[in-house]
């Protein structure tokens, strides 16, 4: 048996592969398809990132608006419990002072207790 008079396919370090064949108008086809499928997908993405935007400015605006009324609510509420302002409250000014004050003795209350 001569070595080379043996029929042995040689050895390929390769894998065969299998090969497609696209026809040109089909592969223009699906490109363009794929293109609109991403350009849609990234319009979309991009409208609904816009739309958040606007909400959170909106909401900002909104906070803003009622960090501003509380503040002015806080600043009428000092002014109403401040001293001057009682004082110049026309409940107040309408007080007239007693001419002589009267201390009544031996008042009895209605929760007193008569055993002690």
């Amino acid at each position: 048996m001569n070595p080379s008079s043996t029929s042995i396919p040689p050895i390929s370090s390769q894998p065969k592969l299998i090969q497609f064949r696209i026809p040109f108008r089909l592969g223009v086809f699906l490109m363009a398809a794929l293109i609109l499928l991403m350009g849609t997908v990234s319009l979309i993405q991009l409208n609904a990132m816009s739309t958040q935007g606007y909400l959170i400015k909106e909401l900002e605006d909104h906070n803003q608006q009622l960090v501003e009324d509380f503040e002015i609510n806080s600043m009428l509420i000092l002014k109403a419990r401040s001293l001057g302002s009682i004082q110049e409250s026309e409940l107040v000014q309408t007080m007239v002072k007693p001419q002589q004050v009267y201390f009544l003795d031996s008042l009895t209350g209605l929760a007193e207790n008569p055993s002690l």
